[in-house]
């Protein structure tokens, strides 16, 4: 094997950017090949000893390096020691330094030297690297804090349905600790929901699932064994091809207790029309059926009259039978009369007796949401105004929602086939103390010939219709000290005003 020239040493050194040098501890005067220049920016003439070369050492670096030294210096052996050099152009750079102290017989330093190397490029690959993994926390931390703000709970699983981890709302949802569900099978949360089902949900191009009343396919279980209605939403990801689900889960209980309620809430309205309808309807046949069976009477006593005059046979038997039959004819007037005024008193009364004062939104908000059920699906646009000193109104709520959904029911008919289709309902202070109900519909109108006679009974617009709604909302309204008034604007549709009424109750506004 052939030795190494020392001329061909130091050009590999050189060539690999290696520095040799060495110290005399006690003159603490420095030697360096050549290539220094490469390492400092400067040529080793110009770093003659230790303190020369420590002014090149950046200062945050210096006690460490120094320590180092000191440390072999005092006890012999081995060391590395990492810094940085400042350049005479200022560019900082990092260094290597790895050096062999070797002590005499009594404990002094014999030797010291060692070699110097650039580590420029791993330590700037290792802070881009630490700025990519701060990086990748605080997105970490930005989604943790995210998905923890996201209303109801989150749980990510895997793709075979194991539970990676839950969000605090999910941990609270299902009555769970922190540690106590990974890699627990989401079945344990929410039974019916089998890798399958996963996939099925997450195809969807809406991936979300409610439960429905009654509906047991899709309940979460707690940790007690409690089950609730769950509302589930679906996404999914494949970080590294690892399918991994995001589940978005929220307890339904109160949703269904709402739509429990508005459906029950919507039985009490039909009832109520029903019953309204059936009252006007009475009221409205007792007026009608008084004028022939008045007009019966007058023929009848004509009759009496005539034979009274002409002196016919048998003129008592017949007289007695016609006095019988116009007497009769009365009597079933009176009946009907007495009919249509109990009809009209106790309406009138029952409206009275149920006046209540109103929260303004609550009451309009349920009346749309049974009567616009789906409007939006069909592309109908839905504006809701209030003004902001109206809170309350002196009303009875069953009987101005039935009138409400009416109005609503018929402005959804009117933009069905209108090019804009809009409906907007709109609550105003008319007058200090009063509210006014309004519902406007971008529909093509009322025709000349229904107009004038709109609120009469058995006038309709409607194909199969029985003409008596608008007859009886007018009715309660008036009923409750307002009216109910129809204004249109040409190539802008129609306005339904319900108003004014109290917007609370008179006998409180006087005691204040």
């Amino acid at each position: 094997m052939l030795e190494l020239d020392p001329s061909e040493l130091e050009e590999i050194l050189f060539a690999a950017g290696i520095c040799v040098w060495s110290l005399d501890a006690r003159s603490q005067q420095v030697r360096m090949s050549h290539n220094a220049e490469q390492l400092f920016g400067v040529p080793p003439r110009e770093i003659p000893d230790i303190a020369s070369f420590q002014s090149l050492v950046h200062p945050d670096d210096r006690l460490r390096r120094v320590a180092a030294l000191d440390a072999a210096l005092a006890s012999g052996g081995d060391y590395e020691v990492d810094y940085r050099v400042v350049r005479p152009d200022g560019v900082s750079t990092w260094l290597r330094s790895r050096g062999s102290v070797e002590l005499d017989r009594a404990g002094q330093p014999l030797r010291h030297r060692g070699v110097l190397f650039s580590i420029d490029a791993q330590k700037r690959a290792e802070e881009a690297q630490t700025q990519v993994e701060m990086q990748l926390r605080r997105r970490e931390a930005q989604l943790r804090s995210l998905l923890e703000s996201v209303p109801g709970g989150v749980v990510v699983v895997d793709g075979q349905g194991g539970v990676k981890s839950l969000s605090a709302a999910a941990q609270a949802l299902f009555g769970v600790g922190p540690a106590e569900m990974g890699g627990c099978d989401v079945r344990a949360l929410v039974p019916a929901l089998t890798p399958e089902m996963l996939v099925e949900i997450a195809a969807r191009p809406h991936p979300r699932m409610n439960a429905e009343p009654g509906d047991a396919r899709l309940e979460g279980r707690r940790r007690d064994g409690s089950a609730f209605p769950l509302g589930l939403a679906i996404g999914q990801a494949r970080p590294e091809g690892e399918t991994v689900y995001t589940l978005f889960v929220s307890d339904l209980s109160d949703v269904l207790r709402t739509q429990a309620r508005l459906h029950e809430l919507q039985s009490e309205l039909v009832h109520a029309a029903r019953f309204g309808a059936m009252g006007q309807l009475a009221a409205a046949l007792a007026h009608e059926l008084n004028q022939p069976l008045s007009a019966i009477a007058n023929y009848t006593s004509g009759c009496v009259r005539l034979l009274e005059n002409e002196g016919l046979a048998r003129q008592d038997a017949i007289g007695a039978a016609l006095r019988a039959c116009s007497g009769e004819t009365l009597k079933a007037g009176q009946i009907i009369r007495r009919l249509r005024g109990f009809i009209e008193r106790g309406f009138s009364e029952r409206c009275e007796a149920e006046k209540r004062v109103e929260p303004v939104a609550d009451l309009v908000e349920e009346a749309c949401a049974i009567a616009l059920r789906g409007a939006e699906a069909q592309g109908i646009s839905i504006a809701v105004r209030f003004d902001a000193d109206l809170q309350t109104v002196l009303a009875d709520r069953s009987q101005i929602q039935q009138v409400l959904v009416t109005l609503l029911d018929n402005a959804r008919d009117a933009v069905a086939n209108a090019p804009v289709k809009q409906i907007v309902v709109s609550a105003r202070r008319p007058a200090p103390g009063m509210a006014e109900l309004a519902v406007s519909d971008s529909g093509s109108g009322i025709g000349p010939e229904v107009a004038d006679r709109l609120f009469q009974p058995f006038v309709t617009t409607k194909p199969g219709g029985m003409g008596v709604g608008l007859f009886i909302s007018r009715t309660i309204v008036e009923a409750h000290g307002g009216s109910l008034t129809m204004e249109q604007t040409p190539g802008c549709g129609t306005t339904f005003r319900i108003g004014p009424l109290p917007d609370h109750d008179p006998a409180m506004r006087g005691a204040s």
